[in-house]
């Protein structure tokens, strides 16, 4: 039997936005995950009735989605086509129904004292600090997102946070925008500065070698 805080919805699509013919956000209608998730957490989503895939792949919740008295009433998700699963996920339509098991995974410990968060952002890593973001900023934290990708073009939902009042560091592969590299190259340079007795907390997720 699942713990309580987990639920398996057949949840409804609510909604597919193409960013570009890689990226995509799914807007799921599953109340009862949305109600319990907490930042960092993920569902497990069959992506199609049927044996392929057999499993179902695991997805970061990328934004709560609430009505407007502000219940929440379904989770979105960052999705990046790369393989069957992600290539399903991004030929969704409204109305179809996915398997959604979730919340799952260790929720980001929410921080109390620092002045200052920073969140380290790789692609499609980007999905877990949008409820990060709203979470810390309900608490009085200054947030700063260094988020990096390949090309200027791919650096979706920036305004998003900029709207959000979190300090924006940009860096892409190909120099079009911010910094020319990857992420970590500001990241480090700001670490440098960064005065010894400043209370920061870090959180971070994207490619391996970037966390490394």
């Amino acid at each position: 039997m699942l713990p309580r805080m987990i639920v398996d919805e057949q949840a409804e699509v609510l909604g597919n936005r193409t960013l570009s013919a890689e990226y995509n956000v799914v807007t799921l209608g599953a109340a009862s995950i949305a109600s319990a998730a907490r930042p960092g957490q993920f569902v497990m989503i069959k992506t199609r009735p049927g044996l392929e895939p057999l499993l179902r792949r695991p997805f970061s919740i990328f934004e709560i989605v609430r009505a407007a008295d502000g219940t929440p009433i379904g989770v979105s998700i960052l999705n990046k086509r790369i393989g069957i699963g992600t290539g399903q996920l991004f030929e969704v339509r409204a109305g179809d129904r996915l398997g959604c098991l979730g919340p799952l995974g260790q929720p980001w410990p929410l921080v109390e004292t620092p002045t200052t968060a920073w969140m380290v952002a790789g692609g499609v890593g980007l999905a877990p600090f949008a409820t990060l973001t709203e979470a810390l900023a309900a608490r009085g934290v200054a947030l700063r997102l260094f988020y990096g990708a390949r090309r200027g073009e791919d650096l979706y939902y920036a305004d998003w946070f900029t709207e959000r009042g979190v300090d924006l560091v940009l860096a892409t592969e190909d120099g079009s925008r911010g910094t020319h590299g990857r992420i970590t190259l500001p990241l480090d340079a700001a670490l440098r500065d960064a005065p010894h007795d400043a209370p920061i907390a870090i959180y971070c997720c994207g490619p391996t070698p970037m966390m490394q």
